[in-house]
């Protein structure tokens, strides 16, 4: 089993604003919609009794550094387009191991990830001997 991709939004989005978060998202990003949301959706609503939390199915695996599986350069394309879609919101992101706390995504903690993608342990668990 392992550790895949928690993404999500944190703030007061009324109905109409996720309807326009989910819109904004279907005309941008290919591929599958989010799993667990149905009817082409992107994004729902928390499960978790959390009112607050906008949740992204991503179906991805988690990248970061230690643990280089997912894929980056489409986590990001869902990062920022997500910020975009729900700019009032502080965007999330992090392994499902740590489900309740994760981290807010900042412009530098893009930037160090994208530097380990690229740097010479980017891809560590793809050409491991």
């Amino acid at each position: 089993m392992g550790v895949d991709a928690t993404l999500y939004a944190q703030g007061d989005v009324s109905d109409a604003e996720l309807d326009a978060a989910n819109k904004y998202l279907s005309e941008r990003l290919r591929g599958a919609p989010g799993g667990g949301y149905g009817n082409g959706l992107w994004l729902g609503r928390s499960e978790d009794d959390l009112p607050d939390r906008i949740e992204f199915d991503t179906l991805d695996r988690y990248y970061g550094p230690g643990y280089e599986r997912g894929d980056w350069p489409t986590i990001y394309g869902y990062i920022v387009t997500l910020r975009a879609a729900l700019p009032s919101c502080t965007v999330h992101y992090g392994p499902d191991s740590e489900w309740d706390n994760l981290p807010e995504v900042t412009d530098e903690s893009l930037a160090e990830t994208w530097e380990h993608f690229l740097g010479p342990h980017g891809a560590d668990y793809r050409i491991r001997p």
